[in-house]
């Protein structure tokens, strides 16, 4: 075996900790012309995610009664529409392009670029496969609210885009396979 004299960096390609799979139809879909079914056809990984925030969040209205008797107290409270305002992605893991781009918006950061919106499949992984399954939400007609850059050299052994987006959609399903 010869001796080396030179210092080299190893040759292998680093694995990434996230372990939540990203997809999407790429470019985005129609919904007046395309269904969300026809759209999951065109599915391309997108990277991965270390952290997603769904918060889901129900408006209520209510209904009082104006009178001196009960000085216009509740008396019932309706349930409003379901909102899932504030969807996050948070570390968004994309090796080979911005996070805009690997949607299929080649316009560059700005999100002006996207005209449709776009279908998400997020696979959550499952500690013990065997006792638990392995979970896929689809989120339909989403939009993408924001694109920061960050460019991090601490990422553990390369340069890796990281990004935070947030996501606004229509409806949240989970997907049996």
């Amino acid at each position: 075996m010869p001796v080396r004299t030179t210092v080299e960096i190893p040759k292998q390609e680093a694995r990434s900790k996230a372990l939540i799979t990203l997809e999407v139809s790429y470019g985005g879909y129609n919904p007046l012309t395309e269904t969300a079914s026809e759209a999951l056809t065109r599915l391309v990984e997108v990277g991965n995610v270390t952290k997603i925030t769904i918060p889901t969040n129900r408006g209520a209205s209510e209904r009082r009664e104006l009178n001196a008797r009960n000085f216009a107290e509740i008396k019932e409270i309706m349930p409003g529409l379901v909102d899932f305002e504030g969807i996050r992605l948070n570390n968004v893991i994309t090796y080979k392009e911005t996070f805009m781009q690997a949607c299929g918006f080649q316009g560059g950061q700005s999100t002006d670029y996207q005209a449709y919106p776009c279908l998400f499949v997020i696979t959550l992984p499952s500690p013990e496969p065997d006792r638990f399954p392995v979970r896929t939400l689809m989120l339909e007609k989403a939009w993408i609210l924001n694109n920061p850059y960050e460019f991090s050299v601490e990422e553990k052994d390369d340069l890796r885009i990281t990004q935070d987006i947030e996501i606004r959609c229509a409806n949240i399903r989970e997907v049996t396979v």
